[in-house]
């Protein structure tokens, strides 16, 4: 803060020894000669004010367009005129003088202290924009250059413009007498260079922050071949040239960057080439960074093409707050467009506050004035008057037609208070503020001017450091360059057969949130050329841009697919491995092992598990009538098969342990007699449910197009799930008895330990069956399919490990234990 003291003193004691003395008594006196010091134009912009006991400058663009003309520097130029005025600029006005308002009657921000505000019109037009610097700094009509005439100075900060080229004109006064200037709408990143422009501060982000939002945005939807369009500026190409560079970084081809000519050059010959670069690309999508006014020019110059998607970059911020119909007649190019815009946020009240001075509680504002007798050719009417009642409802109607989205008028009513906050706290923490109001006109003019060059470099010191607060609860302050933080709305137009035009928010870019960028899809309506929607067949598909039906992509557990493939590997294994078992309990079948633990019984239980890891293949691949009838009944008979098994293995070890003890009556039944029985017995069971499944409701081919967009998922609908839970129960019950039987004579000899071993398969299978239903139902389109072929695999190979395994390390591996002696049961 001491260096910007030092700079702007040295300044001013580099220019003051040029002066006269009768020229710095006269300003003192008030007084001033218009030849010798009063700036030489013809150009009188219109202004607005109200005293205060400090005043803001403001230098707003109210008027849309400003006549230009080339300078040969050879002729006076002549004067630039500034016409059509706009209801949504009149809007950055009132919200202004709201914002003033609001400060004025708070008893929070400047208690005491009353603000004023001078606001001129600068249009579009540096010059003009340079004389009314001059008119404010002098506080005259007639602009001094380079003195401040009043006696009592009250001007201490700057606001505006919307344009980065009138906001640096506007900057190269301001910062030679160091006064804070905030802009509401410059984005150009040269106000980044705090060398040159050291109290020049910004309520929107730095031009150069929306890159990551554009880029983003292409990455989305997949964009890799994208045009930009720019003007013929040093701004707008410089940044195109630098979006250009980020975007190749990124991957995305850039097949041309076009600039249009200047408006005021009339190069039809420079427009047209636009034109034909437009025809004969190959990108549907193309950027638009350029200025309103080349925007404009080429709105009027091209014919509506359905095929190219548009996204326009924050250069052309200000026409999403325009009103719908205000490029009604041509805007219908640029229908399913994109913008890139400043986020929308409330103004609480505003809206009452402008419709009211619109319809005449505001006298005296020359503003309105204009816009009456511009737009309707009527003067001011009076809210009094009992005359103007058509008058009042074309203004109604007027300001009804404006969105209640605030964008640029909300950086505007930010701005103010940003300077109001700095007062503020500078008034707080010193008493210099107080000197600036009360200077009395008797003191030494240098005297004062040092002390207002002090309180000037401490309110730029406190505007640093300001922190503001938006409607929806964000909290902003300017960073080291005088930028707000990056932060977007993702704008869609739309122009429907009806004449109307919509704008839509479907995302938005937050640079310090992850994902910085969020796309809502579905809010999103592209361009076609057609005006009646119609809905595609069911196996088919709209196209990104909704302009045409494409083929759904089919889906369903395929072999060549990576969870197909794996599934089907591990499937193979298992049934390699369990044929294996088979062979080597047939090879050792007069074995002592094989033949204490039913030889039968164990052959029944190899196949009906070899046939169940058989049964997982019916699952994978393209669903036909076939397989859809024969997968569920055929894997739960043969499971059954299985279970059943193992239920007849563990009576047999029941009966065989009781037969041991003496006078026992059930030798009889020692052998496979039983337990083929009761396999037949609970295999019949199960074999009653799947007739009767297949007989009332038997399972068919289905497609699903409602899961998963742009996909039709071809499976096989169970036709009854009352069936398919009836089957799945049964085994589970099986099961579950073959659980407590086992668990209950776990407990006999070791050298006899197959209730152990099927204790703990049967554990594992109620297990995975328990984990199977509630994953089951939560799984879509193929994954309902992987999740049962994997609860096949687990819940047999569980079996087949657990019941078989410790018998092949016996014969394989530890012979020496395979000895009838051994396997008598110790009583």
């Amino acid at each position: 803060m001491i260096f910007d003291y030092l700079r702007i003193i040295l300044l001013h004691l580099y220019l003051y020894p040029f002066m006269t003395i009768d020229l710095i008594l006269d300003c003192v006196r008030g007084e001033y000669n218009r030849q010798g010091c009063a700036l030489i134009t013809d150009i009188s912009p219109y202004s607005y004010s109200q005293d205060g006991d400090i005043i803001f400058g403001g230098i707003l663009q109210i008027f849309t367009f400003s006549s230009k003309s080339k300078h040969d520097f050879s002729d006076v130029p002549e004067p630039v005129t500034c016409f059509v005025p706009s209801l949504q600029y009149l809007r950055h006005l009132f919200a202004f003088i709201y914002a003033v308002e609001e400060i004025n009657n708070s008893a929070e921000i400047l208690p005491n202290i009353t603000l004023g505000f001078q606001i001129y019109d600068s249009c579009t037009s540096e010059v003009v924009a340079l004389v009314s610097t001059f008119s404010i700094l002098s506080e005259r009509p007639e602009p001094i250059l380079n003195f401040i005439c009043q006696k009592r100075q009250k001007t201490v900060a700057f606001i505006g413009h919307v344009l980065s080229s009138a906001s640096h004109t506007i900057a190269g006064i301001t910062q030679l007498y160091g006064y804070p200037q905030v802009s509401y709408g410059a984005l150009d990143p040269i106000f980044n260079d705090r060398v040159r422009f050291p109290a020049v501060y910004r309520t929107v982000p730095n031009e150069y922050s929306q890159f990551k939002a554009i880029i983003q945005l292409l990455t989305h939807f997949e964009w890799t071949w994208v045009g930009i369009i720019t003007s013929d500026d040093d701004s707008n190409l410089q940044a195109s040239e630098e979006l250009s560079k980020q975007m190749r970084q990124s991957g995305i081809c850039v097949p041309f960057l076009e600039k249009t000519p200047k408006p005021t050059d009339g190069d039809r010959k420079g427009i047209q080439k636009v034109i034909s670069v437009i025809k004969r690309t190959s990108a549907r999508v193309i950027i638009l960074y350029c200025s309103i006014n080349s925007f404009l020019t080429l709105l009027s110059n091209l014919k509506q093409d359905s095929t190219i998607t548009w996204i326009s970059s924050l250069t052309l911020n200000i026409i999403t707050d325009f009103p719908s119909d205000t490029f009604l007649q041509k805007f219908s190019s640029f229908n399913g467009s994109l913008a890139i815009s400043m986020p929308s946020e409330k103004i609480p009240g505003f809206q009452i506050f402008f419709s009211n001075a619109i319809l005449g509680k505001n006298p005296g504002n020359i503003f309105i004035e204009n816009y009456c007798f511009f737009n309707h050719a009527c003067s001011n009417i009076s809210v009094d008057s009992s005359n103007n009642q058509n008058m009042k409802q074309v203004y109604k109607k007027d300001t009804l037609m404006l969105d209640n989205t605030y964008r640029i008028t909300y950086t505007t009513y930010m701005a103010v208070y940003a300077l109001a906050h700095a007062l503020h706290d500078l008034h707080s923490s010193t008493s210099l503020l107080t000197h600036l109001s009360k200077e009395s006109s008797g003191k030494i003019r240098i005297k004062f001017l040092y002390r207002r060059i002090f309180s000037i470099c401490q309110l730029n010191h406190y505007l640093k450091n300001v922190q503001l607060k938006t409607s929806s609860g964000v909290v902003l302050n300017f960073d080291e360059n005088g930028n707000m933080p990056g932060m977007f709305d993702v704008i869609i137009w739309n122009v429907f057969s009806n004449e109307r035009i919509t704008k839509t928010q479907v995302g938005n870019f937050l640079i310090s949130r992850v994902p910085q960028l969020l796309i809502n899809d579905s809010r999103i309506t592209w361009n076609t050329r057609f005006h009646q929607c119609l809905s595609c067949p069911e196996d088919q598909w709209s196209n990104p841009y909704k302009a045409k039906c494409i083929q759904r992509i089919k889906e369903f557990l395929s072999y060549r697919g990576t969870l197909g493939a794996t599934l089907s590997s591990i499937a193979s294994i298992f049934l390699v491995i369990t044929v294996a078992v088979l062979f080597v309990f047939v090879k050792f079948r007069r074995s002592p092992l094989v033949r204490a633990n039913d030889r039968n019984l164990s052959y029944i239980l190899l196949l009906s598990l070899i046939l169940s890891f058989l049964c997982s293949f019916l699952f994978i691949g393209y669903p036909m009538m076939v397989t859809c009838m024969l997968r569920q009944v055929a894997f739960g008979f043969i499971f059954t098969v299985a279970v059943s098994s193992v239920l007849g293995k563990t009576v047999t070890i029941i009966i065989a342990f009781n037969a041991t003890k003496p006078n026992s009556t059930i030798r009889k039944w020692i052998g496979s007699r039983i337990s083929i029985s009761l396999i037949l017995l609970f295999s019949f069971g199960e074999l009653l449910i799947c007739i009767i499944w297949l007989t009332c409701s038997p399972p068919f081919v289905d497609t699903d197009t409602k899961t998963f967009p742009g996909k039709i998922i071809i499976q096989c609908n169970e036709g009854s799930f009352i069936a398919f839970y009836a089957m799945i129960s049964y085994i589970g019950i099986l099961a579950l008895f073959s659980f407590i039987l086992a668990f209950l004579v776990r407990k006999l000899p070791d050298s006899f330990n197959d209730a152990q071993y099927i204790t703990f398969s049967m554990l594992v299978f109620c297990s995975v069956w328990i984990s199977f239903i509630p994953i089951y139902l939560s799984s879509k389109g193929k994954y309902v399919v992987a999740v049962e072929i994997f609860t096949i695999l687990a819940s047999t190979g569980g079996l087949l490990i657990c019941i078989f395994a410790p018998k092949c390390y016996i014969i394989l591996i530890k012979p020496e234990l395979n000895k009838k002696h051994l396997l008598k049961p110790k009583l």
